[in-house]
């Protein structure tokens, strides 16, 4: 549905939801973003070294705030959702609990005026652990809830029209200076 729609799918390349979005993208034909919470010399989790050789591979990027040669903190975690919300003009919850990881991509992302949408779960899964935050995030009236694909593509209706301003209908981008750089695939390590 995103590629289809020209939107770029940035996620933080963890095992699950995150890998499940980057492949979606590629195999519809659209661009995906990884934030690493980490530098680029390597990939984690090591499970998903072949999931982002492909997302370079089919022009995607794998980014990053920290140098070559910085490991994986735990605190750098939480840093990667603000960049994950910075870089997103929504935010689709898929499952978190009250107090799960997501929850900081979900502030960071209602501080930086991003649209954040839920999953809301089947009636029967709605008291599970990884719905819980999503049933607070849709009762706060903080996210708007996601039950049907044709909601989920009224969503992405939405953040496709908050790309188009009149100023770009009017005039492309200007593009200073391009320069491609070559760093090799991160390692495996």
């Amino acid at each position: 549905m995103c590629a289809k729609r020209h939107l770029t799918v940035v996620s933080g390349l963890a095992v699950g939801c995150d890998a499940a979005a980057h492949q979606g993208a590629i195999e519809g034909g659209g661009l995906t973003i990884a934030v690493l919470a980490h530098g680029l010399h390597t990939v984690y989790p090591k499970q998903n070294r072949r999931l982002a050789d492909e997302i370079l591979d089919t022009g995607g990027m794998l980014v990053s705030e920290y140098p070559i040669g910085v490991e994986l903190r735990a605190n750098q975690l939480v840093e990667r959702d603000r960049l994950q919300a910075a870089l997103s003009r929504g935010l689709i919850v898929i499952e978190t609990d009250v107090e799960g990881g997501t929850m900081h991509t979900v502030k960071f992302a209602l501080e930086q005026g991003r649209l954040v949408a839920c999953i809301n779960h089947k009636p029967d899964m709605r008291d599970a652990p990884k719905s819980r935050g999503n049933q607070k995030l849709i009762a706060d009236g903080t996210a708007v809830p996601l039950e049907s694909k044709e909601e989920v593509s009224a969503y992405l209706d939405r953040l496709t029209e908050s790309a188009v301003t009149p100023q770009s209908k009017q005039r492309k981008p200007a593009v200073a200076a391009q320069q491609e750089f070559d760093f090799g695939k991160p390692n495996e390590d």
